[in-house]
């Protein structure tokens, strides 16, 4: 042979691919369960490469209130794939709720209004939402339960910002009647004097709770009413 038996070497180095990340959000309607996103990752080829769970900000679990969350999906580096991430909106949105409501008329009794009342409100997967009464004198706000007598609204309201359900109300009338009261008159006949009448008289009202409601006291001559 004419050569001797010789070698070499040289460094070959395979970088690391970038894989494909993506993240899926969506629009959905609260439904008082959780709502996911989903995260995909291909390598070379379209290869799946996952799986690839997500996470969610706020979170750290998937989300089931109304609100705007964000999908986040994050492939760590590995033996042929660089890290790699992507992000997508999830918007939980508020749905409507039904409002059930009624108020019964009473009667004057002295005491705020205690009758028969009803302010409820039915959400999704028998949800029950909070709710809030009001009572009403026409457009003027009461600071409670009215007590007089008189015509009245309760306004039921529940939903709005920072709940699950859109804002909404409802209203409905009713009447505090007035009660019967208690008279009790006696007038003591009188020797004529010269003078006007001074005999003993009585005239006072019994109410409700104890109430002396205010009386008047006029005289009469057969139908005639006296000055």
């Amino acid at each position: 042979a004419n050569y001797t038996s010789a070698s070499a070497s040289a460094d070959l180095t395979i970088g690391k691919a970038t894989p494909t990340v993506e993240a899926t959000g969506g629009v959905f309607d609260y439904t008082g369960t959780a709502h996911t996103g989903t995260c995909a990752v291909t390598g070379v080829g379209g290869a799946d490469i996952g799986p690839l769970a997500a996470t969610y900000t706020p979170g750290p679990d998937a989300p089931a209130h109304a609100g705007s969350y964000t999908v986040n999906c994050s492939y760590a580096t590995s033996t042929n794939y660089e890290a790699a991430s992507d992000t997508a909106a999830l918007t939980i949105a508020q749905v409507a709720l039904t409002l059930n409501v009624s108020a019964a008329d009473a009667t004057y009794t002295g005491l705020a209004y205690a009758g028969a009342s009803t302010c409820a409100a039915s959400g999704v997967n028998g949800e029950q939402p909070l709710t809030a009464r009001a009572f009403k004198q026409g457009s003027i706000a009461l600071g409670g339960a009215p007590t007089n007598a008189g015509s009245y609204t309760l306004e039921c309201t529940a939903g709005g910002t920072d709940t699950n359900y859109l804002a909404n109300s409802s209203s409905v009338s009713f009447t505090i009647q007035q009660a019967t009261l208690t008279i009790y008159v006696s007038a003591a006949d009188a020797i004529y004097s010269g003078a006007p009448y001074a005999a003993a008289t009585t005239c006072t009202a019994d109410g409700v709770n104890g109430e002396h409601p205010l009386t008047t006291r006029t005289f009469k001559s057969g139908s005639e009413t006296l000055p």
